[in-house]
């Protein structure tokens, strides 16, 4: 996905699981973020290899801190179900919500078919001054190694 190469990140505003909404946008402009695209993560709707892939990057998050970027995760699935997901799971990162698929819209970011409508392919965009440095897709469990492997080089 060259094309997405140095675009700069939406002003979106969207919902955060537990409660209210965070602005995309401006997080990118106070922080160097790594976003991880998810098709679900919700408990009802997320397969194996996306809540493995979630639990990594739990366990790679405060490597990504100690490189300078913040974790945003973002999947298709609605605030309820990703609720009951971070009740259980407890990530300490953040969680929003693009049912509406509006960053894959303004980004032109693959989408699939899922359960009869469309939803985030994975992948991981790394992010920084705002806008898109890096982007991983297709993106496998390991996911948050590779991610990481990369940051370490760009110092």
């Amino acid at each position: 996905m060259p094309q997405i190469i140095g675009r700069r990140l939406p002003d979106l505003v969207l919902p955060f699981a537990p409660e209210g909404e965070i602005g995309l946008g401006e997080l990118a402009r106070r922080f160097s973020l790594v976003v991880c695209l998810f098709p679900a993560l919700g408990t009802e709707h997320a397969d194996s290899e996306e809540r493995a892939r979630a639990a990594a990057w739990g366990r790679y998050q405060p490597t990504a801190i100690k490189l300078g970027h913040r974790l945003v995760a973002i999947s298709s699935d609605n605030p309820a179900h990703q609720h009951d997901w971070l009740e259980t799971e407890a990530p300490d990162y953040l969680v929003l919500c693009d049912r509406q698929l509006l960053l894959a819209r303004d980004l032109g970011l693959p989408t699939i078919r899922r359960d009869r409508r469309r939803v985030y392919q994975a992948a991981t965009l790394v992010i920084q001054n705002a806008r898109v440095q890096q982007v991983f897709s297709p993106v496998w469990v390991n996911d948050a190694m590779n991610t990481i492997q990369y940051l370490k080089d760009q110092q």
